[in-house]
């Protein structure tokens, strides 16, 4: 099993970024993956850096948990940020009732390994959902 895990909101992030990260993910056979959004934590040299720009939007420690915008991106708009975020769990676990563990295992058991398909010169695909790994 391959876990990925990605951080959506750099600065360099376009409205592109979370597509292009779910299709890398599944070609390069990525298994499991969990997504996360960037989050400047207090101490830090991001947050320090976000606080001078302005750039932050609340002090509620409950949202930094790497699942709300708490800072204002260079290039998307918070709500387009979350999103995005939110599409990426669907679009690589489609079928999954909000990202349930035992999908995640469902998925990953029916998605060919790295090593299959690299001796079979082949790439992975999207086939399976969890519903259909689960036998609903």
């Amino acid at each position: 099993m391959i876990n990925g895990s990605f951080v959506f909101g750099m600065d360099d992030d376009g409205e592109d970024v979370f597509q292009r990260t779910v299709d890398w993910a599944i070609d390069h056979g990525i298994t499991t993956a969990t997504f996360h959004i960037q989050t400047p934590y207090p101490g830090t040299q991001l947050h320090a850096r976000m606080v001078r720009e302005g750039r932050m939007l609340t002090r509620d420690w409950n949202l930094y948990d790497t699942r709300h915008v708490v800072y204002r991106p260079a290039q998307l708009k918070p709500d387009t940020l979350k999103a995005g975020y939110d599409w990426s769990y669907r679009e690589f676990y489609p079928g999954a009732p909000s990202r349930a563990p035992h999908c995640i295992m469902a998925r990953s058991s029916t998605r060919p390994n790295t090593s299959s398909m690299l001796r079979d010169g082949r790439n992975s695909s999207r086939s399976g959902t969890c519903s259909s790994a689960l036998g609903s």
